[in-house]
């Protein structure tokens, strides 16, 4: 048994911080345990962690809503007492409450990629959706979760923020000073240019979900029907049912479900270049791996852009609010030579998150004493 476990909650969807989690694992050579995992979605890397490695899994996936989250809460107090044989345990994405079962000498590292939104920041807009007599309840709930998670928080000897935007948000709610910043690392064997790609679509990867702000994208493709666009989506997207039904009868608009990430790259390479406007976002992993593949953004002016782009030189950005008419004048105001003639500047950019610049920077918050 290894002397490291990560703990993550759960490995439904591939999107980047569950990619993200499986490379730390290979860096560290660790054990890994998560409350639940979609075999179908994590076939091939699950097989190949049981063959090979310790995979534990402990849990099941609740409801959607406040209910998933009580029973993620319950299933890692209750079922990781195994986390005390461990030596050092990285707490991932929103498993922190497995931090009551570790001693007191481990070492306990939480790995943050965003504050729980519903909890904090975005607490209002969750609260609209629930039905008016759940209310009260929720409203408690919010508070008890909040509470516990600021406890869970406390009991951390390190913490690490996978964005400055992220820290000071950390900061805000906790006022510790002392938030690292792990900023997550694009493979570069595999997110990489091809040689004569005939670019002929707008490509969206960002989940299908309303604060990414896809919609938005579909609804200027519906008015610009002589440029195509290609919306990648996983099948555990979700809002995917909502946006599969906005580019009916629009031939311009293609949708393509991906199994895994294999095909991920290619797809991207074909790309004119990528369009990512989401709202607030905490660290933008689909810029990255396009400006990797040699592919430009069209992207939101906000805070925490200015930490991975350089306006005109990776990016072109419209502005914050993220309006159809914005992303409509960028896209016929800019043409293929152009972004064709920002490829360097982005394979360039995105070779300071590479992979090992990430191990180095890895190994080097997890062995510290």
């Amino acid at each position: 048994m290894s002397k490291i476990c990560i703990l993550h909650d759960y490995f439904v969807v591939k999107w980047w911080w569950e990619r993200l989690t499986l490379i730390m694992r290979d860096i560290l050579d660790c054990d890994i345990a998560m409350n639940f995992c979609d075999r179908e979605s994590f076939y091939d890397e699950i097989s190949e962690l049981e063959k090979k490695w310790k995979v534990r899994f402990f849990g099941k996936v609740g409801k959607k809503g406040i209910m998933r989250h009580l029973k993620l809460k319950l299933d890692l107090f209750l079922k990781t007492k195994f986390l005390k044989n461990y030596e050092t345990v990285i707490f991932s994405w929103d498993a922190t409450s497995g931090v009551w079962n570790v001693a007191k000498n481990v070492k306990k590292i939480y790995y943050i990629h965003t504050i729980p939104r519903h909890l904090f920041d975005q607490k209002e807009k969750y609260l609209k959706k629930v039905k008016w007599f759940i209310k009260p309840a929720y409203i408690c709930m919010v508070y008890v979760f909040r509470f516990l998670y600021l406890a869970e928080l406390k009991r951390m000897n390190v913490i690490i923020a996978n964005s400055s935007h992220v820290a000071l948000r950390i900061s805000e709610i906790t006022w510790r000073d002392d938030i690292k910043v792990l900023y997550p690392c694009v493979d570069l064997d595999k997110f990489k240019p091809e040689k004569n790609i005939e670019k002929t679509y707008y490509l969206s990867f960002a989940k299908l979900a309303t604060i990414k702000r896809v919609g938005v994208i579909i609804e200027a493709f519906k008015q610009i029907t002589d440029k195509k666009l290609v919306v990648i989506y996983w099948n555990n997207d979700p809002q995917k049912d909502n946006f599969l039904a906005l580019w009916k009868w629009f031939s311009n608009i293609e949708f393509i479900r991906l199994r895994d990430n294999n095909d991920l790259t290619g797809y991207i390479n074909w790309a004119i270049a990528t369009i990512f406007i989401p709202e607030n976002e905490d660290f933008g992993m689909v810029a990255i791996e396009s400006m990797a593949c040699g592919v430009p953004v069209i992207g939101i002016n906000d805070w925490w852009v200015k930490e991975t782009i350089i306006d005109s030189f990776t990016w072109i950005l419209i502005p914050k609010e993220g309006k159809v008419n914005d992303l409509i004048e960028t896209i016929n105001k800019f043409d293929l030579q152009i972004f064709l003639s920002m490829k360097s500047n982005c394979t360039e950019r995105a070779s300071e998150f590479s992979l090992e610049n990430f191990t180095d920077k890895l190994k080097q918050i997890v062995y510290s004493k």
